[in-house]
């Protein structure tokens, strides 16, 4: 236990790492938070209240205008807005009857990196919707109080890190339980200072659009600059417009736009849709790099530029769209379209040959592209220009399209046979110098042509591998192979 004389004291995440609404990013990012009132339907059941209530209490209508006022003390403070929704929010105030001796108890935030909690603060209201928390009542301190517990501020007794006793106390603090000349009707400075430091300051949001829509989600439209975009943990629709944006999804499912700009968007948890826009974007389905995002279908959209588009464990759909676009399919089956440009595609993360074990379903569609399918039985379709299709693991069907392609055998397996659906003698070639040591010539192949198909075979590391051509049964020569 370290004595401090500063705002360290009041850090819950200094003690328990999840206790900031933006514990995944960076300090000093801002934090939109939903907060509710339920009504009597909606109060969950008392018997799990850790102070003992007997009974749960909506708030009344001029009990929620109070909350309303404390709630936007924090807005004025530091980088925090604060979106009122129907149904289940991050923050959700409702009344008690009977804390044994208590005057009212939160939740801290608890951000995980797949997951987040929605808690809920509790106010002793004996006296029912009649009970007066105005400003200037220790009801109202108790507001303040309870609600720095929900956005992130601990007891400057607790933790790690304690206050000097000689400045533990209501004049520096709403946090302290020791009082201070007079009931608090605002945030003090130690409470100002942990709030910005955790926040940043009160501009975050300057210019920023920020509202509840009709149809339940949270409309969020940043700036033409260079914005951190944090979504609440309720469903969301996010616009970074111009600027280099970082935009982040939940655990809902949020729609992201980035907009102009060289955009890096990450959508989290749940069902969501991504669209780089112009610039050159990086688009994570899941909550990292890693594409983790549990089995839930996203739709990743690059957009204008060159964008890197990573699909997620469920079975995602990515568009490249415009420009030289590098996309990867995740875990999960999905179905990659590379769009206008030279593309490249993965089945999975990673090189040929290193994972993938899902049918994914690649389009290169126009411009010279590479499609890789790893592992699993995947279909390949180069579309338009010259393209190399690499089937990788698995029984896979290739289509080479229009243009001068090449079909590129890194694995062929035993019991799998690969299909070429439109082999081109004119211009494309099948490429199987990966397996240099035992292919020289077109004389170290068995090649057997049926009434429709050709039957390509030949014997690598001490296996016999097949490759067929359907319709396919003109000649072969070695001007059609690479070894």
């Amino acid at each position: 236990m370290t004595i401090v004389s500063d705002y360290r004291a009041l850090l819950a995440y200094e003690t328990y790492y999840a206790s900031r609404w933006n514990a995944n990013e960076s300090l000093g990012t801002g934090a939109i938070i939903t907060y509710n009132f339920p009504d009597t339907f909606q109060l969950p059941n008392p018997n799990g209240d850790p102070y003992g209530a007997d009974r749960y209490l909506a708030f009344g209508a001029t009990q929620q205008y109070y909350a309303r006022l404390a709630i936007q003390k924090y807005a004025a403070a530091a980088g925090l807005t604060f979106v009122e929704v129907e149904g289940r929010a991050m923050i959700n105030l409702f009344g008690a009857n009977d804390l044994d001796g208590y005057s009212g108890w939160a939740h801290y935030p608890w951000v995980l990196s797949t997951t987040a909690d929605q808690g809920d603060l509790v106010m002793e209201l004996s006296g029912g919707v009649g009970h007066n928390v105005s400003p200037g009542r220790f009801e109202f301190q108790v507001l303040l109080h309870e609600i720095g517990h929900a956005v992130g501020l601990e007891h400057p007794h607790d933790g790690d890190f304690t206050l000097d006793s000689a400045m533990d106390h209501q004049d520096y603090t709403v946090m302290s339980y020791t009082s201070g000349s007079s009931y608090s009707q605002s945030l003090k400075s130690l409470d100002i200072q942990a709030l910005q430091h955790i926040y940043g300051k009160a501009d975050y949001f300057d210019g920023w659009q920020i509202e509840a829509m009709p149809a339940g989600h949270v409309r969020v439209v940043a700036t033409q600059g260079d914005d951190v975009i944090l979504a609440p943990y309720h469903r969301s629709l996010m616009k970074g417009l111009g600027g280099e944006d970082s935009i982040v999804g939940q655990n809902q499912n949020d729609t992201l736009h980035g907009g102009n700009g060289d955009d890096t968007m990450t959508g989290g948890l749940g069902r969501d849709h991504l669209f780089g826009g112009l610039g050159s974007d990086v688009l994570y389905a899941g909550t990292s790099s890693s594409g983790y995002s549990g089995s839930e279908r996203n739709w990743l959209h690059g957009g204008g530029g060159g964008d890197s588009l990573r699909g997620g464990g469920g079975q995602d759909v990515l568009y490249g769209d415009n420009g030289d676009d590098t996309l990867y399919g995740g875990s999960g089956r999905d179905r990659l379209l590379g769009g206008d440009k030279s593309d490249l595609l993965f089945g999975d993360f990673g090189s040929a040959g290193t994972g993938g074990y899902h049918r994914d379903k690649m389009y290169g569609e126009n411009g010279a592209d590479t499609l890789y399918g790893d592992g699993g039985n995947d279909l390949l379709n180069g579309g338009k220009g010259a393209d190399a299709l690499y089937g990788g693991r698995g029984r896979d069907v290739l289509f080479g399209g229009a243009g001068a392609d090449r079909f590129v055998f890194t694995y062929a397996d035993l019991d799998s046979v690969d299909v070429i659906k439109d082999f081109n003698r004119r211009k494309d070639v099948i490429d199987v110098s990966w397996f240099d040591f035992a292919l020289d010539s077109i004389e170290d192949l068995t090649i057997e042509t049926g009434r429709k198909h050709t039957v390509i075979s030949f014997t690598a590391s001490e296996s016999d591998y097949d490759i067929r051509l359907a319709d396919f049964t003109k000649t072969l020569t070695d001007d059609h192979f690479i070894f």
